[in-house]
């Protein structure tokens, strides 16, 4: 069997330099090396901090996961999603830098089993995400008599699409009530929306989150970039009776070419660094903590200023690319 021959027998091809002009569809994983980094930018008295760390899941698997840091750290684990983090504390901190860097390989999601999400929790609405009447018409309107949790999600898929404008530039709350009036949001407001009217139709919904990437379409070899909110972004895993599908609202909105592919798939464009919202920090924190995809500072128990007491940012190395033929 010649080259040619054993490179058209295969389902996937692996680019390692060439990447350019692929179809966002047809990715089936990158492949990176990251730096996730914390500058604290002025003195501190009293700190705390904590830093989330990818996990090896089914849709990313993390390797040589380092953590370098000028103060002392442990690696701690909440105890309801189970969410990873670097925990400092410090009666007195410098301008310091923390790096936590990996390798990691990214897959598209798509829907699977998993055992490891609690559908009772995942059936519980945070504070941001409490329906009201006005929601529970729309959903009704919306879903009519279907009962089949699939074709309930995929309507309102469409009808909150149909009805709210995407917005960049700005950090939302992912409040579900002011989504529904203001029709208008980021990720955080679209899948807030969309897991309020199908926790009310009780149809388990997950919270996942992390930081984005370029689209495997427009990466570049190397580049380096602020991870600050506007950085963060979210999706959600509805389950249908028997698997988690996953689903991507706002990118939905922003891609309509992807609309459809985002009913179900996830492109790799993204890691995952935490699940859940009004996530309880291990040791806990003082303020309350929307999303966890970034550095949570505080100082003498008050949440730090992002931009005037630190920042976050984030290196990464293309490594390759695998591509469905």
């Amino acid at each position: 069997m010649t080259r040619r021959d054993l490179l058209t027998a295969l389902p996937f091809l692996f680019l390692s330099f060439s990447f350019s002009g692929v179809d966002d569809r047809r990715v089936r994983s990158v492949h990176l090396r990251i730096t996730h980094s914390t500058e604290i930018l002025r003195p501190m008295k009293r700190v705390r901090i904590w830093i989330p760390l990818p996990a090896s899941d089914r849709f990313q698997k993390v390797e040589e996961l380092k953590v370098s840091s000028p103060l002392p750290f442990r690696i701690t684990e909440e105890k309801v999603w189970g969410n990873r983090m670097v925990f400092i504390e410090a009666g007195r901190v410098e301008e310091a830098k923390i790096e936590v860097s990996f390798r990691i390989r990214r897959f598209r999601e798509r829907p699977v089993e998993d055992r490891s999400i609690r559908r009772d929790l995942c059936l519980k609405p945070t504070r941001w995400e409490v329906w009201d009447k006005e929601i529970e018409r729309f959903t009704d309107r919306v879903v009519g008599r279907e009962k089949d949790p699939r074709r309930i999600a995929r309507r309102l898929f469409e009808a909150i699409l149909e009805r709210t404008k995407l917005v960049d530039g700005v950090c939302g709350m992912g409040v579900s009530v002011l989504t529904f009036q203001q029709k208008i949001g980021r990720c955080d407001e679209f899948h807030a929306l969309f897991r309020s009217c199908l926790m009310y139709k009780n149809i388990p919904v997950s919270w996942e989150e992390g930081l984005v990437l370029p689209y495997p379409s427009r990466i570049k070899k190397k580049d380096s970039y602020e991870a600050d909110c506007l950085r963060t972004i979210s999706w959600v895993r509805f389950y249908d009776g028997k698997v988690w599908v996953p689903v991507d609202l706002a990118e939905a909105k922003r891609r309509p070419d992807l609309k459809d592919f985002y009913f179900g798939n996830i492109p790799p464009n993204r890691i995952r660094l935490s699940r859940g919202r009004d996530v309880k920090l291990e040791p806990p924190q003082k303020e309350t903590v929307n999303i966890f995809a970034y550095a949570h500072v505080e100082e003498e128990g008050i949440p730090a200023i992002y931009g005037h007491h630190y920042r976050n940012f984030l290196t990464y190395e293309l490594l390759g690319m695998e591509v469905e033929r």
